[in-house]
């Protein structure tokens, strides 16, 4: 990252994501009891911004690195491109939170010539790994987080053969989790990476699967801004919001009874349909359990309607 962006010890960062991550707190409990006589240059800006005023954002500030949420970095470049908007590129892309979509990669390299990074981590384990620059895949911090591949009987599957991450974290006292199956689908490598690193490597992964929804006035929810209506509401044991048509959507809550599921409605509906913007009609109903896709994973936000900028 250093040598990319031009050899300086602090590159300038613009970093999107949402005021209540794991990102914010760790950095602000860093802030409050961590000696830091030198501090990053950073800049945080809410991804619940429209992507225009990132972008001019992104014109005044100028960073050499702009760090997002997977989803939310495919979206950012290629609604630029369809929409031509005048921006100073960075000389760095790094997502990390969830996958990048397939092919996301490839097209901001190839329309921008910006290379783009990742960091494997998760709010269980924080550090996992870190992607090559040689694009061969996921260095594993391998002191810090053991790594395994199981296959559905819950044993290690061979080398090359993708099954299901399952983590332990080697250095977090407070909340020790060993054999963690974290929801991502990967695969390990049989060979040594070209750059001559030996920490072993992970392919790309197949991560939270869900979807960033487009509005009817141009902007874009992202699954993280949906997450947060949510994530206080004891009530709520799982929810899925899915997106019919730009102002129809329909949004099913788990609760254990029905007093619980009209006390969730009552505080996440305001805040929900003022996150989706004026005119949204929102179905609601209640279930016992949620549908998982046949792959294993479960998609909390889903867009049936993708425009060609989103997907």
């Amino acid at each position: 990252m250093i040598r990319v962006c031009g050899g300086s010890f602090r590159p300038k960062e613009l970093y999107i994501g949402y005021e209540t991550s794991t990102f914010k707190e760790v950095t602000r409990f860093y802030e409050e009891g961590v000696l830091l006589p030198v501090r990053p240059r950073r800049r945080f800006v809410s991804l619940l911004e429209p992507i225009e005023k990132i972008a001019a954002i992104s014109n005044e500030e100028r960073p050499d690195l702009l760090v997002g949420y997977g989803g939310w970095i495919n979206l950012f470049f290629r609604t630029v491109a369809a929409r031509g908007i005048d921006l100073h590129l960075p000389k760095m892309v790094m997502y990390m939170g969830e996958a990048l979509p397939h092919g996301g990669r490839a097209f901001i390299e190839k329309t921008f010539g910006i290379p783009v990074l990742s960091r494997y981590n998760a709010v269980e384990s924080f550090k996992i790994g870190f992607f090559c620059e040689r694009r061969t895949g996921f260095h594993m911090h391998e002191d810090l987080c053991h790594v395994r591949i199981v296959g559905s009987n819950g044993k290690n599957v061979p080398d090359g053969e993708q099954g299901e991450v399952v983590i332990s974290n080697l250095v977090n006292r407070a909340s020790v989790l060993l054999n963690y199956p974290i929801g991502d689908m990967a695969s390990l490598s049989p060979d040594l990476c070209s750059c001559g690193r030996t920490f072993r490597l992970l392919s790309e992964l197949e991560g939270r699967v869900e979807d960033i929804l487009p509005l009817v006035d141009g902007r874009f929810a992202h699954p993280r801004a949906v997450w947060q209506v949510f994530k206080d509401d004891r009530d709520i044991l799982q929810y899925q919001l899915t997106q019919h048509e730009l102002q129809r959507f329909e949004l099913t809550l788990v609760t254990v009874d029905e007093p619980s599921f009209r006390r969730a409605l009552t505080g996440a509906l305001p805040e929900l349909e003022s996150l989706l913007g004026p005119g949204a009609l929102i179905e609601t109903n209640r279930r016992t359990e949620l549908v998982r896709t046949s792959g294993g994973k479960f998609r909390a936000v889903a867009s049936l309607c993708k425009t060609p900028a989103s997907g």
